[in-house]
């Protein structure tokens, strides 16, 4: 476990000093249909700016880098997006760089956690926009609470690599992944009469 994750560390360092091209700082586009006011949600790809559809039950915040979604019918779940600490270089579907990401899945377990288990794995998750992925199901004890993470490393470009966290205890888990589904599959490039802002 120390050499992974040593291997882990150096990967790290290696993503750090790779610049990645997608924003994940929280921006608001308020455009109008029908005299109805809508507020979309929007991160920037280089200059491109990246859709996201939220439903009214989803709140949204910053922390450690990254976006975290909460949702009100499932206030023990949260699902994360930030800049993955490995970077799209490193395959998938090789070996030696699958121990690598596993290391880093595990990574996310916060510490102090006991019993950690990886309950399952899976290549490419995401059956959209052609992204490459990969998931871990990690199950763990935290005090007398027991929770359940899904780790996804996702290729959202050539340069780009990010990660999808899920945390939920395993009753309220099948919920908060499909939550957490629908947020990352509305990902779209907003289009030109997207942007039609209203006071911007």
């Amino acid at each position: 476990m120390k050499r992974l994750l040593s291997h882990f560390a150096l990967a790290t360092l290696a993503a750090t000093l790779s610049a990645a091209n997608v924003d994940l700082t929280p921006r608001y586009l308020d455009t109008e249909f029908d005299a109805i006011q809508i507020r979309q949600l929007y991160f920037l790809e280089d200059t491109t700016r990246i859709g996201i559809t939220l439903d009214q039950e989803t709140t949204v915040s910053t922390n450690g880098g990254g976006v975290v979604f909460k949702f009100s019918k499932v206030p023990d779940a949260s699902f994360r997006i930030a800049i993955s600490p490995l970077t799209p270089e490193e395959a998938m579907s090789d070996p030696e760089s699958l121990e690598r990401y596993r290391a880093s899945a595990l990574s996310f377990v916060p510490a102090g956690a006991t019993e950690v288990t990886v309950l399952e794995e899976a290549a490419n998750p995401l059956p959209i926009n052609h992204w490459q992925s990969h998931v871990f199901v990690v199950t763990y004890q935290a005090g007398a609470n027991v929770r359940r993470l899904s780790v996804t490393f996702v290729n959202v470009n050539p340069t780009s690599q990010l990660v999808l966290v899920t945390s939920a205890p395993p009753r309220a888990f099948a919920d908060a992944a499909d939550r957490s589904f629908q947020i990352i599959r509305s990902w779209h490039e907003m289009l030109p009469e997207d942007q039609i802002a209203k006071g911007n």
